[in-house]
């Protein structure tokens, strides 16, 4: 097995070939110490596995993995062997294509085991993947050949594969049909076919059925559909597959055999007689509208079924069939069918069985012509009854009913028309109608046509013009609406007229209800548009010449708005307007909210105050008397403005020319109009404090320590700040109207754009963006952007708060470098010593140099254990602390360490507790690091572990009965550096301990244990 390793690091190259090729003899390793080597060797030699170290100069692992996947298309075994073990890596590197992701660590032989072992997993997988490909790509081969489409779904319905000749009955690529639903390719009505068979294939059922999907083009192609379901190892539905053959020929030969002889559809739609089609198994094919309307039934109930089943006859299915006789030479068969509908209903029919012929003159089936002569064969009978009925019915409908013979001469009246036209019908009988229905226009007063004289001219129905009046024989004038229309008797001759003809008074004044609301709807609709652009300074002129408009439309001498005083205790007179005849009278100004209690009371319930006639109202309202009476009011409606729950005073209408009456509608309207003036007054009120507001804003604005700008939709600088030119060393006017865009370079800029993208959707997520100065330099800074809309949701722009982080982020670039460096070199450089010692450790070595070589690893193992404690600290930093499960942690802990405790007789007393604390991942850490210091540092026999709730805080005591805490350094032991007697570690450990207690919101104490060793009580907040 050829295997190619890539690794920056010789040492760790040498070392690796060593360790995999004693490990497995049929490895054969070829090293390198770039990607850039690597990918010179791809082209010339072919490798089993590449194994690839990710953190390397110039091309590091994982864009050496990106081009082995998408630049050269290769799917050959890649795992990632790294000492970077961020996690964001791992994701990005399988994200990528990498088949194993694996760290490297202190111990070397385990390390390169599990190497191994994927290297031998990863090949075997990929070689029977290869296997699978070559079968596949021969059952493709003979897919694409059929002269049939070919599909395979999932069990959602979605395609997953689509050969050549399925993509030429749809008129699609493979691209444009992979991926897409089924249902994507059909219309509604295959839709619900297509769902019905989905369902049977997850029931295993495998019958073909026909099925029209829908071209490219929106053309039908008619298709029958032979599919297969296809199940998982578990015999459970994972799909299905399926044979797809065009049919179009054959539908067409169908529909041949329906149109045969029937030179129009039209035709045989509009055929008086009920006709029917039926072919040789005497199967109804095609039925018309009349056919129908005789059985009673819908077309797709009869369609399909044997003609006996529909009317069954006395030959049916026998020797004396209609088939057989035309079949046998006779050239049509016609008798008489006495029968019932499924409905139960008898009926008399007669049919004439006609033959239907192709080209060929060959019988491909019959036609029946079908009439129903029941009506006919009872029409004596039911005549009289008839008339009686209809007389009935004229006398009881809620229209006026006249009707005339041929002449124009009355010959029945019903009692509404008696009582419209006030003639009785022994009197209006045998007259001429224009003597009974006397009709006139209602504005010009000439008399209107005559309806019955109309119809008889032009045989037709005719109505009345509009403003038709009738005048009745005492003189009324009432409106009516009415229609005329032919009596035709069996051979077509008029012999008569009926006018049909309604009172329309109370319509009349519901269509002027209407009207009067349309206008009043008009008048308020202009009022609230006018106010929409207005500055606060032109409010006032629009609510006056409102009020003036409103007052007018309700027929009232004065308008006011009153407003309440910030205190309430005043009622003070904003607005106003009053009718020229209306000048005389003196008008109300300020007064008390105290002198009218009765109209407080009404208005604070959200109540209208209606007064029709001042004079003569109760003594509830004696107050507002002394108030309105010298103001020459007779009658007054006042409405309440409510804002947002609370009366911020009221809208008031006068009479003091004359009493006036105000309906509930009126009312109703006259509050809608209240609502307007409320929502202007709390504009004007809004724009005033607005306005005020905005020299504040723009103070702190220009005084604020960071940066900000508008810009407008196009991306251009509308605003600048003081800061934000200083920051970037121009002066405001070079900022304004150019674009934010130009003072980017092209990484930036592409960045910023995307941004600006997102903020016309709404996204306003800060985002971190270098700037370049005008002096050629760059600032780094974060953007917190907010987007602008204008009132439709038109993205309008954007402003954004720009905070200057350059110190900052070049504090992070110098951490980053020494954390690379302490993390990649030194790590490498370390886990290299440990693999050569290990090496040394197989040969024969001296007792010296055995005690040499361990100390020599010990220290080593040490070092890397500092590293790797340091990586902690750094990632405890950026931890997101989440919820924890003290119980599942405690016992993950005991069962790492279980083994040890076991080999040390250590007994291990621990009583779990389901209790949530607030902690993140390093909570493992934490505890590990005290049980590891009593297993291996404290000589004890007992290890005891308590967990306590203690209000809004756990406790976890852990304690030994071991040599306990030296008394030097009890009162530094947290402290990076100081390390037990026993200890031979970097002194990281309890430092590490008590940083992740503290980073979680809580603490760790040190104790005297009861036991004689030492205890720990760590402390953590319990969580909510």
């Amino acid at each position: 097995m050829k295997i190619l390793y890539v690794d920056d690091e010789e040492s760790l190259l040498e070392v690796g070939k060593l360790f995999l090729e004693q490990n497995n003899s049929k490895f054969s390793i070829q090293t390198c110490i770039s990607a850039a080597i690597g990918l010179q060797l791809l082209k010339s030699e072919s490798y089993d596995v590449i194994v690839s170290d990710y953190q390397m100069p110039s091309i590091d692992g994982l864009e050496f993995l990106r081009i082995i996947r998408e630049d050269r298309d290769d799917s050959i075994p890649f795992i990632i062997f790294t000492g970077r073990g961020r996690e964001e890596v791992a994701i990005e590197a399988l994200n990528l294509g990498a088949n194993r992701y694996i760290q490297k660590g202190a111990d070397i032989k385990s390390q390169y085991i599990v190497l191994a072992r994927a290297i031998e997993q990863e090949n075997a997988l990929w070689e029977s993947h290869k296997k699978l490909f070559n079968s596949e790509e021969k059952h493709r081969t003979l897919i694409e050949a059929m002269n049939d489409g070919f599909a395979i779904a999932d069990t959602k319905g979605n395609f997953v594969y689509a050969n050549e000749r399925l993509c030429k009955i749809l008129d699609y690529s493979s691209d444009e049909i992979v991926g897409k639903g089924i249902f994507d390719f059909l219309n509604e009505e295959n839709q619900q076919v297509a769902i019905n068979q989905l369902s049977d294939r997850k029931k295993g059922a495998d019958a073909a059925y026909e099925l029209s999907w829908t071209k490219k083009g929106g053309e039908q192609v008619p298709t029958l559909v032979s599919p297969k379901p296809i199940t998982d190892e578990n015999g459970a539905p994972s799909g299905s597959f399926a044979v797809v053959t065009e049919i179009s020929e054959l539908k067409k030969a169908q529909e041949e055999l329906v149109r045969a002889n029937l030179e129009e559809e039209k035709v045989f739609q509009t055929v008086a007689d009920g006709l029917q089609i039926v072919n040789t198994d005497l199967a109804i094919v095609k039925v018309n509208e009349a056919m129908l309307k005789i059985i009673g039934l819908k077309e797709e109930e009869i369609v399909g079924t044997k003609c006996s089943d529909l009317l069954k006859g006395d030959y049916c299915e026998t020797d004396e069939c209609s088939l057989n006789r035309i079949l046998n030479g006779e050239k049509r068969v016609e008798y008489e069918l006495t029968t019932s509908r499924p409905d139960g209903m008898s009926m008399v029919l007669t049919k004439i069985i006609s033959p239907l012929t192709n080209s060929n003159g060959k019988v491909i089936g019959l036609v029946k012509t079908i009439k129903d002569i029941t009506e006919r064969k009872a029409a004596e009978e039911a005549l009289y009854e008839s008339n009686e009925w209809l007389s009935t019915t004229l006398r009881s409908i809620g229209d006026a009913v006249i009707t005339t013979d041929c002449e124009g001469k009355i010959t029945f009246l019903n009692p509404i028309a008696t009582a419209l036209t006030g003639y009785e019908s022994e009197i209006a009988i045998g007259q001429p109608l224009k003597e009974v229905f006397k009709i006139v226009n209602e504005h010009t007063r000439k008399p209107s046509d005559n309806p019955v004289e109309q119809v008889l001219k032009e045989g037709k129905i005719v109505g009345l013009a509009n403003h038709t009046i009738l005048i009745s024989k005492e003189g009324k004038e009432i409106p009516i609406y009415d229609a005329a229309a032919p009596i035709i008797n069996n051979e077509g001759i008029i012999i008569g007229v009926v006018l049909v003809f309604q009172d329309m008074t109370e319509r009349r004044k519901t269509d002027k209800r209407i009207e009067r609301l349309r206008e009043f709807q008009e008048i308020t609709l202009n009022i609230s548009t006018r106010q929409v652009n207005l500055h606060i300074d032109e409010i006032e002129r629009e609510i006056v010449q409102g009020l003036e408009e409103i007052s007018q439309y309700f027929g009232v001498d004065r308008a006011y708005i009153y407003l309440f005083s910030e205190r309430g205790d005043m009622v003070e007179k904003h607005f106003s307007w009053q009718s020229k005849d209306a000048e005389d009278s003196p008008e109300i100004d300020n007064f008390s909210s105290k002198d009218i209690p009765w109209v407080m009371n009404q208005l604070n319930s959200q109540q209208s105050v209606i007064v029709e006639n001042l004079d003569e109202s109760s003594l509830e309202i004696k107050q507002e008397k002394e108030i309105l009476q010298p103001a020459g009011i007779k009658s007054t409606l006042i409405v309440p403005m409510i804002i947002r729950g609370t009366l911020i005073g009221y809208l008031g209408f006068h009479s003091v020319i004359e009493e006036r009456i105000w309906n509930s509608e009126e009312i109703k309207l006259l509050r809608v109009t209240g609502e307007i003036y409320s929502n202007a007054l709390e504009k004007r009120k809004a724009e005033k404090v607005l306005k005020e507001s905005e020299e504040k804003y723009r103070k702190l604005v220009e005084t604020m320590n960071d940066g900000l700008a508008i810009i407008d939709a196009k991306s251009d600088f509308n605003y600048v700040n003081d800061q934000l030119c200083e920051m970037l060393g121009y002066s405001r006017e070079e900022l304004l109207g150019t674009s934010s865009i130009g003072y980017f370079d092209e990484q930036n800029k592409a960045k910023v754009i995307a941004e600006l993208k997102g903020r016309k959707i709404g996204v306003e997520d800060p985002f971190e963006v270098e700037w370049r100065c005008k002096n050629g330099e760059k600032i780094y800074t974060i953007a917190s952007p907010k987007a602008l809309f204008d009132e439709e949701g038109n993205h309008k722009g954007s402003f954004a708060v720009i905070t200057d982080i350059t110190e900052r982020v070049k504090s992070e670039e110098s951490e980053a470098f020494l954390d690379m460096l302490l993390r990649h070199d030194v790590m490498n450089k370390a886990i290299s010593v440990q693999a050569y010692l290990t090496i040394i450790e197989q040969t024969n070595l001296t007792d010296d140099q055995e005690k040499f070589l361990q100390k020599a690893m010990k220290m080593n193992n040490n070092s890397i254990t500092l590293i790797e404690k340091i990586r902690k600290l750094k990632k405890l930093s950026k931890d997101v602390t989440r919820t924890t499960n003290i119980s599942s942690l405690l016992d993950t802990v005991k069962s790492h360490y279980q083994k040890h405790i076991d080999d040390n007789e250590i007994e291990f007393d621990y009583i779990p507790v389901d209790l949530m604390v607030d902690g993140g991942a390093f909570l493992n850490e934490l505890f590990s690091n005290l049980i590891e210091n009593a297993i291996y540092h404290s000589e004890c026999s007992i290890i005891k572990v308590r967990v306590k709730e203690e209000n809004s805080k756990v406790r976890i005591i852990i304690e030994d009965n071991g040599i306990g805490v030296s008394e030097e350094i009890i009162g530094t032991i947290f402290e990076r550096g100081t390390k037990g007697i026993k200890s031979s570690g970097s002194g990281v450990g309890l430092f590490l301990t008590h940083r992740i207690a503290t980073t979680y919101g809580g603490d760790i104490e040190l104790k005297k244990s009861e036991l004689g060793g030492a205890r720990f009580d760590v402390i953590l907040v319990k969580s909510t």
